[in-house]
């Protein structure tokens, strides 16, 4: 009997073993795919995307830094989020951008506060309802120990940084304003402190959607 408990115990520890892997397989795969078609540089290609599912690919690529820094996600993505016109790649570097940031800062706080009960967090939300009615919003929100007064008026500059040395070219957000701009949209800092930072990015609804709500309301 004890021989068969433990094979049947093997037998348990790989099969879940396998499913892992199995698992862990599928996402690599899914990356590499991402990859190619993230890495494939075109002119801008401007059409109706879906800002939700550009969020979720970015996550695909940063996701398991997150986890192995244990810093914790929390995502609350509007279900009827309107399209925007965009390039899809772009608007990824822009997100990969702001939460690779976001993901420093956390992790930096938990470095400075090694015996604090500190739980790093990022919060990213995409809304339409109580927003401009033609644009929709992403926040993007870190737990982090916020933006200095006199480092908040330049962040967007170009090769300005607060980064060490050798960790950050300070082009990061000075091109994902460029690339806000180039989409008639906006990127700013809506709060800062203590507990942390919010960006908001703004972004027009494609003209197809608005020509569908214009049609709904008559």
């Amino acid at each position: 009997r004890r021989s068969q408990n433990k094979g049947a115990l093997v037998a348990d520890e790989l099969t879940a073993s396998l499913a892992t892997i199995e698992k862990n397989t599928k996402r690599m795969m899914n990356i590499i795919n991402h990859l190619r078609t993230f890495s494939r540089q075109s002119p801008s290609d401007f059409q109706p995307v879906d800002v939700n599912a550009i969020i979720e690919d970015s996550l695909l690529m940063v996701g398991e830094q997150l986890r192995i820094r244990n810093i914790g996600l929390k995502k609350d993505l509007d279900k009827a989020l309107p399209k925007v016109r965009g390039d899809a790649n772009q608007l990824e570097q822009v997100f990969l951008n702001l939460i690779t940031n976001a993901r420093d800062v956390v992790a930096e706080k938990v470095c400075d506060n090694p015996d604090s009960d500190f739980q790093g967090t990022i919060e990213i939300v995409t809304r339409h309802r109580n927003t401009s009615e033609n644009f929709i919003e992403i926040l993007i929100t870190d737990k982090g120990e916020g933006i200095s007064g006199e480092h908040l008026d330049r962040i967007f500059d170009p090769f300005f940084t607060t980064k060490e040395v050798g960790k950050g070219t300070g082009l990061g957000l000075s091109i994902s304003y460029g690339i806000i701009k180039d989409h008639g949209g906006e990127i700013e800092v809506v709060e800062t402190g203590l507990e942390g930072t919010t960006f908001r990015v703004r972004l027009p609804i494609s003209e197809s959607e608005r020509d569908q709500k214009t049609t709904i309301k008559s």
